[in-house]
């Protein structure tokens, strides 16, 4: 029997037949409850596979604007796979979705893309929003219903990942992370009318994690909650931080190949070390 991702596939490969294969990210589509079309793009492994990772966007963004990071996840042998959520302003059907009902869409999103790709276990990544479901699925408990840890996680890559939020998640939910992790911040992660500090607060999740379980942090000098526009948000202004920004994409690189589909030992994490440099601070636990 056909089912309906594969007929969307086939006539996908059947219109491209004769044609110069399609650089770049490819889109399919997954179907939600109600018939809810869950748009997932995927950005496909170079050379020798070495897994999957699934990708949650920030509030209001979208896959495209992480096309550097995911591209470069990649070239170095990950299948990249992101669902555009309803809460992104590049949703078609966004006006039909309120604040409220961001949550249970994205938990359904990466609930139906796990379980189309179910074959082997994989890498939950995230930014923003999108790191705290990133967390979820390696076993953070939030406030909030429906979420479940997905024991097919292997590890976790949180880019900002969001403080303590009354009635939404705490720092005894963060505790509950389960899996291997990589934090990342910057000193400049702020919003808008909080204070200087309120930067250490995207390491909640970090500090609130029992020790020994092989949790990294990664704080940067002069790096704002969008790497200036690198993730999430291409039409802010800059300045770019792009020394910082490739200094993250090597060491998210090195955390990953611990994780590596291939590798059936995981004893490679336990001794996993990252180089000093300037402007950059290592953590871990």
């Amino acid at each position: 029997m056909i089912d309906r991702r594969t007929l969307l596939l086939g006539l996908s490969v059947g219109m491209l037949i004769g044609a110069k294969p399609a650089k770049g990210p490819q889109r399919f589509v997954l179907m939600g409850t109600n018939d809810r079309k869950i748009e997932v793009w995927k950005w496909a492994a170079k050379g020798r596979r070495k897994g999957r990772i699934h990708f949650s966007h920030g509030n209001f963004s979208s896959p495209i604007k992480y096309g550097r990071l995911l591209a470069h996840w990649a070239a170095n042998g990950w299948d990249v796979f992101a669902p555009l959520h309803v809460d992104s302003t590049d949703h078609p059907d966004k006006a039909r979705y309120g604040p409220m009902d961001s949550w249970p869409a994205r938990v359904e999103d990466l609930a139906v893309l796990a379980n189309d790709l179910s074959d082997k276990p994989y890498v939950a990544a995230g930014h923003s929003y999108g790191a705290l479901m990133a967390l979820v699925l390696g076993g953070v408990e939030p406030l909030l219903p429906g979420a479940v840890r997905d024991r097919q996680v292997r590890a976790v890559v949180a880019l900002s990942p969001p403080g303590p939020m009354p009635g939404f998640i705490g720092a005894l939910g963060y505790a509950k992370l389960a899996v291997p992790a990589l934090f990342q911040t910057g000193d400049k992660d702020v919003f808008p009318g909080q204070p200087p500090e309120s930067w250490r607060e995207h390491l909640t999740a970090f500090e609130a994690a029992s020790p020994g379980g092989n949790r990294h942090a990664l704080v940067l000098d002069q790096v704002d909650h969008y790497f200036g526009g690198i993730v999430g948000r291409p039409e802010l202004p800059g300045p770019r931080p792009d020394a910082q920004f490739n200094y993250f994409t090597k060491a998210s690189t090195r955390f990953l190949a611990c994780f590596d589909e291939n590798v059936s030992s995981r004893s490679s994490v336990d001794r996993l070390t990252f180089p000093q440099k300037d402007r950059v601070e290592w953590l871990r636990k």
